[in-house]
């Protein structure tokens, strides 16, 4: 499977984090307005992969934020902060 991401309307925007406890997260403002990623991976990957596959898919649009790099748990992290935001709807 192919996934392919755009980000758009970028420049200006501040990181932040999805989790409201403190992140270590910089204060940093994106000086670009926009910024592409793609992956292929095998079906059978996405569930037991998904971590590294959101990494690598949102690598590039953290690049712009001053280069932040989030560690494998930040990843986690906001992926359990979102997942649990989804059920609570």
């Amino acid at each position: 499977m192919a996934f392919r991401v755009h980000w758009e309307g970028l420049k200006g925007r501040k990181l932040t984090s999805l989790n409201p406890q403190p992140r270590l997260v910089p204060p940093s403002i994106s000086k670009q307005d926009a910024a592409d990623s793609m992956i292929v991976v095998g079906s059978k990957e996405i569930v037991p992969g998904l971590p590294e596959i959101v990494r690598k898919l949102t690598q590039p649009v953290y690049e712009i934020f001053d280069f932040f790099t989030p560690t494998a748990q930040f990843i986690d992290t906001e992926l359990a902060e979102f997942r649990r935001s989804r059920v609570d709807r």
